[in-house]
C-alpha cells in the first residue's frame, strides 16, 4: 500500500474491504522498519460523514482523536483537501460508496472532486518525507467509474469473489452464530462449492437461510437450497443465469467430429494434464443454421463434463450510465471465474455484439468497449472457464472474434445428414413413441426430410404424437409422414445464406458432422453450388 496514492476498488462488500485495508495497514507496519506508527484509517460516507477506526472498540467513530470536529460535516472535496494539507500522520482515507457523489452532485462539483483527487496524487508524487508519502485515498463502490481525468492517476482493483477457503471460513462463522454442532455443519470443499460465485455477504445470507429452512449446513437439501438461492441472486444481475442440466451427449444426434473433439478437450482438464503442462482449453464457437443443435450441445457439454452451466446475455449487460456496460460484463466474467470450473454459454453472440465492428458512433463506442472487454478476458483468463459461443451467421461476427486462437476451434453445424436424422428421430421417438424406435419404417421419413433441422425433426415427432392422440391411435409411420409433408423447412427459404456460411466456415473452421448431407436434400432450391464440407 505504501506506493499507492489513489486506489479504486470495485466492490459492494464494504466489510470485506474494511478488513482487507486493516490487514494491509498492519502488514505494512510490521514489515517496514522506517515506519514508527501505523496508518490511521479514516472513512467518509454520505451518512456517517468523517469517522476514524478505533482499535479498542473495533468500529468507526466520529469521536476519533484524529478526526477534526470542524471538518466532519464538510463536503467531500474539502475533506480530500484537508487530508492532503492538514492531516499530519500516516493515513488512509476510505471514501465509501463513491458513485453516490458522482451521481448526485452537479457537473461543477464533479469537476472539483476530480481536480482535488488529481492534485492529491500529484502532491504525493513529490514527497517531503515519510509521512507525506504514507497517505492513500481508497475509493470504493459498485460500478466505480474513474472518469477520464483519473484513469492514468489511479490504480484500479477488482476485489475477487470468495474462493473455497474463504467460503469455508464463512460457513464456520455462520455456524458459530447459530450454535450449530459438528454434526450440523459440512465444511467440505463440495459443500462450500455450492456458494461459489457469491459475494461474502450473499454467501452468508444463503447459509443463514439454509439453516432456517433445513436446521443446519449439511446434506443434499441444504446444498440444493443454497444453489437455488445462488441462482436467484446471480439472475438479479440481469445478464447471468445458472441453467439446469437436463440433457447429455446422448440427447445430441450426429455431430461426430464435435463430440470427438469435446472428449479430447475434457482430458485437458485432468490432474494429469495439469502436471504435464497441457494447455487448458479456452472454448469453441459453433456456427450454423438455427435449430441444428448449438444450444443443446452447449448444455450437453456442461452435463457430460459435470460443470455448472452459466449463460451470459451480453445484450442485458448494457446500461445507461457511462462505464456501466463494461462494468457489468467484467462483473459477470468475474462470477464465471469464481464458479470455475464451469461452462460459460454465450448464445447468439452476434446479437450482443451487433455493431462492434463499426465506428461506434451509434452508441458512443459502448459496444466496442464491451467487445474489447470480452476479447481481453478471452486472451487473459487463466481459470478453467470453457466458453461455448454460438452464432447463426458468421458474416455478422467481428473479424477479431473469428481469428485463429481466439477460440480453440470453430465448428459449423450443417443440416443433419441421413444418419444424423435417423439418430435424431430415434432420440425423440424414445421419449414420445418408443414403440417406433429403430423401426425400418423411419427410412421414408429420413428420405423426405433432407432439408430439415434437428428442431424441425423434433417438432414432427411431437406433432405426430398429438395427431395420433386426437385420433385415438398409437403413433405410426403415417402420422410422421403426414406431419413431415405438411412442414415447410426453414432451409428452403434461406439456402443461399446457408451456402455462404458453408463457404466461410470451410476456411476458418471444420464441420461438426463427419458425414455430408450435400446430395440428400429432397426440397432442392435448384442451386448448383457445391458444398465445401465433405
Amino acid at each position: 500500500m505504501s506506493d499507492a496514492k489513489l486506489i479504486f476498488v470495485n466492490t459492494g462488500e464494504w466489510e470485506r474491504l474494511r478488513d482487507g485495508i486493516l490487514s494491509s495497514i498492519g502488514a505494512e507496519h510490521e514489515r517496514s522498519e522506517k515506519i514508527d506508527e501505523a496508518r490511521t484509517l479514516l472513512r467518509f460516507g454520505d451518512v456517517t460523514m468523517m469517522q476514524g477506526w478505533d482499535e479498542d472498540t473495533g468500529r468507526f467513530t466520529s469521536e476519533h482523536p484524529m478526526v477534526d470536529k470542524k471538518q466532519t460535516e464538510n463536503p467531500l472535496v474539502e475533506q480530500v483537501t484537508w487530508f492532503r494539507d492538514q492531516f499530519d500522520s500516516p493515513g488512509v482515507l476510505w471514501i465509501d460508496d463513491h458513485q453516490y457523489y458522482l451521481d448526485s452532485e452537479s457537473e461543477i462539483y464533479k469537476e472539483q472532486l476530480m481536480t482535488a483527487l488529481r492534485n492529491f496524487v500529484r502532491v504525493n508524487e513529490e514527497p517531503n518525507g515519510v509521512i507525506e508519502t504514507l497517505k492513500t485515498i481508497i475509493i470504493s463502490g459498485e460500478n466505480v467509474d474513474l472518469g477520464e481525468e483519473l484513469r492514468h492517476e489511479a490504480q484500479r482493483i477488482e476485489l475477487p469473489l470468495p474462493n473455497i477457503s474463504v467460503l469455508k471460513q464463512i460457513i464456520e462463522i455462520v455456524a458459530d452464530e447459530h450454535d450449530l454442532n459438528s454434526d450440523q455443519v459440512d465444511t467440505s470443499d463440495e459443500f462450500a462449492q455450492t456458494a461459489i460465485g457469491l459475494s461474502s455477504q450473499q454467501a452468508m445470507a444463503a447459509f443463514r437461510k439454509a439453516i432456517v429452512m433445513t436446521g443446519g449446513l449439511t446434506g443434499d437439501e441444504a446444498m440444493k437450497l443454497i444453489i437455488k438461492q445462488k441462482s436467484s441472486i446471480v439472475a438479479e444481475s440481469g445478464c447471468l443465469e445458472f441453467l439446469e442440466l437436463n440433457v447429455d451427449m446422448e440427447s445430441v444426434g450426429g455431430l461426430e467430429n464435435l463430440k470427438e473433439w469435446m472428449a479430447i478437450s475434457k482430458n485437458a482438464y485432468s490432474i494429469e494434464a495439469r502436471k504435464a503442462n497441457v494447455p487448458m482449453p479456452k472454448g469453441l464457437l459453433m456456427v450454423g443454421v438455427p435449430g441444428c443443435g448449438k444450444s443443446l450441445t452447449a448444455k450437453a457439454v456442461a452435463s457430460t463434463w459435470n460443470f455448472p452451466l452459466i449463460r451470459l446475455d451480453i445484450s442485458a449487460a448494457f446500461g445507461g450510465v457511462v462505464g456501466e456496460s463494461e462494468s457489468n460484463v467484467r462483473d459477470a466474467l468475474r462470477i464465471a471465474e469464481a464458479a470455475s470450473p464451469c461452462v460459460l454459454f454465450i448464445d447468439e453472440i452476434e446479437k450482443g455484439l451487433a455493431g462492434a465492428g463499426g465506428s461506434g458512433d451509434l452508441d458512443s463506442g459502448v459496444t466496442q468497449r464491451v467487445f474489447g472487454t470480452i476479447l481481453t478476458w478471452l486472451n487473459d483468463v487463466e481459470k478453467p472457464v470453457f466458453v461455448v459461443a454460438t452464432s447463426n451467421n458468421l458474416s455478422n461476427l467481428p473479424p477479431e472474434l473469428k481469428r485463429k486462437g481466439r477460440f480453440d476451434e470453430i465448428f459449423f453445424l450443417d443440416l443433419p445428414d441421413s444418419r444424423s436424422r435417423m439418430e435424431i428421430l430415434n432420440i425423440h421417438l424414445k421419449k414420445w413413441a418408443p414403440e417406433l424406435c429403430g423401426a425400418g419404417s423411419l427410412d421414408k421419413i429420413v428420405k423426405i426430410t433432407g432439408d430439415f433441422t434437428g428442431a424441425e425433426l423434433e417438432s414432427i415427432v411431437k406433432d405426430a404424437k398429438k395427431l395420433a392422440f386426437a385420433k385415438g391411435e398409437p403413433v405410426a409411420e403415417s402420422h410422421l409422414l403426414e406431419k413431415a409433408k405438411s412442414c415447410t423447412p426453414m432451409a428452403k427459404s434461406m439456402m443461399a445464406d446457408i451456402e455462404e456460411m458453408r463457404k466461410e466456415a470451410s476456411v476458418i473452421g471444420q464441420a461438426a458432422s463427419r458425414y455430408s448431407s450435400k446430395n440428400e436434400p429432397a426440397h432442392s432450391n435448384g442451386s448448383s453450388t457445391k458444398r465445401r464440407f465433405n
